[in-house]
């Protein structure tokens, strides 16, 4: 949960935008650059099944402390197959990468 007045309202629109769109849990959720797993840990108590991918090893370990399944990976080239989740939430890597080349 965030601390700040900002941050809880910017969560809390995020969770209200997931309900309204995700498919339905147990849906299988892809969180890409899911840092500590805050948004995946709240997925999971939502009844989803969650992976989350991180390009650093403390956030992997912080996920993973929280029972959240969790890889080292980079959002530019996603391990797993294609079409091997249900749906994808990247809340927060898109503005680490100002490349359009590497936003698609």
């Amino acid at each position: 949960m965030s601390s700040t007045v900002k941050g809880r309202l910017e969560q809390a629109r995020l969770h209200d935008f997931l309900r309204q769109w995700f498919p339905p849990a147990p849906a299988r959720i892809a969180d890409i650059g899911g840092g500590p797993g805050i948004h995946a840990t709240w997925l999971r108590d939502q009844g989803y099944d969650v992976t989350l991918l991180d390009p650093v090893q403390h956030h992997i370990d912080q996920a993973a402390g929280a029972g959240i399944p969790a890889q080292l990976g980079d959002a530019r080239r996603l391990p797993w197959p294609n079409e091997s989740f249900d749906a994808a939430l990247m809340a927060g890597p898109l503005y680490h990468l100002p490349e359009p080349s590497d936003r698609r």
